[in-house]
């Protein structure tokens, strides 16, 4: 249920302000990790991968892109990573990259946005997140099995 609150708090004020707030990351990540610690079965060590991933490769797109992708994406991202270990990052930054592309292509083949308009990442990040929370080991499991 905290990780819905966040994902509708975040999505509604990035659709709305273009920002993710620091106060809303900063108010979950003590209480996700109380529940990390004390009722889920946790590898830290790849919780503190996965965020550290996620900083650095959200980081370099950033500075790659010159500022394509915003530093409140890079912070929710992180939170991510270290709430689901580096694989289930790694899934979770798959997953919000084609929901972006798929839902902006649509968006661009109906005219409702241009190649210009910025278009707000941390609803297809939450989506992610909700994907990645309730399928996210499944998915695994079965690409993994493909080889």
């Amino acid at each position: 249920m905290l990780l819905v609150s966040m994902i509708v708090i975040v999505t509604v004020s990035d659709i709305t302000y273009q920002k993710i707030p620091n106060k809303i990351l900063l108010f979950f990540l003590p209480l996700f990790l109380i529940i990390k610690a004390f009722f889920l079965d946790t590898n830290w060590t790849s919780s503190i991968v996965g965020a550290a991933l996620a900083f650095l490769l959200i980081g370099l797109i950033i500075y790659i892109t010159k500022g394509g992708m915003g530093i409140g994406d890079l912070k929710f991202f992180s939170l991510f990573g270290l709430l689901f270990g580096w694989q289930l990052f790694l899934l979770l930054f798959l997953l919000s990259t084609l929901y972006g592309a798929v839902i902006n292509g649509i968006l661009l083949a109906l005219g409702k946005v241009t190649r210009k308009t910025k278009v707000p990442f941390g609803p297809y990040i939450g989506a992610s997140a909700l994907t990645v929370l309730y399928f996210g080991r499944s998915i695994l499991e079965w690409y993994l099995s493909s080889f």
